[in-house]
């Protein structure tokens, strides 16, 4: 696990656009589905990591980003919010979900 970098943004955005299409495939149209391309996500993702109030992680395997989660901070406050936390649909149920969480939780 790793802090996220811009230069991730491409990387995080295949595995952010995989997981997202998977989990909402069934609850949207193909149309409204296609509004969400790999290039939006993208600059989603870039915008996300590069907030003056964000933090972000991202796991590999094998050189690979699968996961990646980020969390923002508000102010100078306690609080904060879990802004996103994605795992490519092929490394779901192995954890590393819960190891972001907790990452990002601490």
């Amino acid at each position: 696990m790793c802090e996220a970098e811009p230069a991730n943004a491409r990387a995080i955005a295949k595995v952010v656009a995989a997981a997202w299409q998977n989990d909402f495939v069934d609850l949207m149209t193909t149309e409204h589905m296609a509004l969400f391309s790999r290039d939006w996500f993208e600059k989603r993702t870039l915008a996300d990591i590069e907030h003056i109030d964000a933090a972000a992680w991202v796991m590999t395997l094998n050189d690979r980003i699968v996961a990646y989660v980020c969390t923002r901070q508000h102010g100078s406050s306690d609080t904060g919010e879990l802004f996103g936390l994605y795992v490519h649909p092929q490394y779901q149920g192995q954890g590393i979900g819960r190891q972001l969480f907790c990452q990002a939780t601490q």
